[in-house]
């Protein structure tokens, strides 16, 4: 990692272990907002292309992460906010599943895995013989296939 990220955002204890340092700055964003989420992504996502010692940082570690997109973002992230950074190969996207669990209750016959399966693609395609027949779409069906589409486009050029 290199020494300008190191020293701005965290310190040596005196056992040599790297410790970030927790000030808490009043930004300009807020966490609450979502376009403030957005701008504050983008300005991180912009500062990883640009340079690569950030980009190596956040690959290796979440606090460093966390850190850097509050400060690249210009935005307040609560502590219990976990930022994850992971590579566009289809190897780096393979190691990382993030599932919403379905509301307590949900019937448990017909689980729709692209619903709840958030990150990082589709587990598989989908089965042509469980979509429901021409017209018979319901509201989201052609959303949902329209993000699937895109997503097994994305995961075809790794």
């Amino acid at each position: 990692m290199c020494g300008k990220i190191r020293t701005a955002m965290a310190s040596r204890t005196r056992s040599g272990e790297l410790q970030l340092n927790r000030g808490k700055q009043n930004m300009a964003r807020t966490w609450k907002s979502k376009k403030d989420r957005r701008d504050a992504a983008v300005a991180f996502l912009q500062k990883t292309i640009t340079d690569p010692d950030v980009r190596s940082a956040v690959l290796k570690d979440r606090r460093i992460a966390h850190k850097l997109l509050e400060r690249e973002g210009n935005i307040n992230i609560p502590d219990d906010v976990e930022v994850i950074c992971i590579g566009p190969s289809t190897q780096e996207r393979d190691r990382l599943v993030v599932l919403m669990l379905p509301p307590e209750g949900t019937s448990p016959e017909q689980i729709d895995p692209f619903k709840y399966w958030l990150a990082s693609w589709p587990p598989y395609e989908a089965d042509p013989e469980v979509l429901p027949p021409r017209g018979q779409h319901s509201p989201n069906s052609r959303k949902r296939a329209y993000n699937l589409e895109a997503r097994r486009k994305s995961s075809d050029n790794p």
